[in-house]
Order: structure tokens, then sequence, then C-alpha cells
């Protein structure tokens, strides 16, 4: 059930798919960043479906970020608002997969 403004989504359970909803729609070309064992990181873009699919070659901790700017600003004619950044992560661990070596 989704409860954020904006949520990655896992669309099965244990999977490398995820889904990213913007007031529970999905945000097709958004730009997000994986970010992985030993602080590997990666870009990524959600498809014309908001979907991507996890690149997690190594077995350990993986954090996903991503930030939205919602492009419709508020206020009056006199003040305008800014548009409004939303911004969500989430972090999982990867069971399996390589072993990243220990630093020493």
């Amino acid at each position: 059930m989704v409860k954020l403004d904006l949520e990655l989504v896992p669309t099965t359970a244990n999977g490398k798919s995820f889904v990213l909803l913007f007031f529970k729609a999905p945000l097709p070309k958004a730009e997000l960043t994986i970010i992985g064992p030993s602080k590997w990181e990666k870009p990524l873009v959600t498809d014309d479906q908001g979907r991507m699919t996890l690149p997690t070659p190594w077995a350990g901790h993986y954090v996903l970020e991503v930030t939205h700017f919602d492009e419709k600003p508020g206020g009056s004619r006199e003040e305008k608002l800014s548009p409004t950044r939303h911004i969500s992560s989430l972090s999982f661990t990867q069971p399996t997969g390589l072993t990243w070596p220990e630093k020493r």
C-alpha cells in the first residue's frame, strides 16, 4: 500500500524490479541513484511505466535515492512559490551475489 507522495515500490517480493510512484501514479523517465557495497553507485532512469530493474551484482546493503521536483509552483500573484521537491529513499539487503572484499 502506497503511503508517501513519492515512493519506490517493489513489483514482486524479494525481486529486483521496482516502480516509482508519484501520488500513486507511475513516474516515467525519472532519474534515481542506486548505491551499493563499498559506496559503488550508478544512475538509473525509470522506463515509460515508471519501472526499473536494479543491478545488484554484489551481496550486501543497497540504497535507492530519488529526488523529484513538482513543477507546479503555487502562491499568489504577489508571491510566487518555488516548485516542491520530493525526496524518497529505500534500503535493502541483497543476500546473494559477489562478495565485496573487506577493507583491512
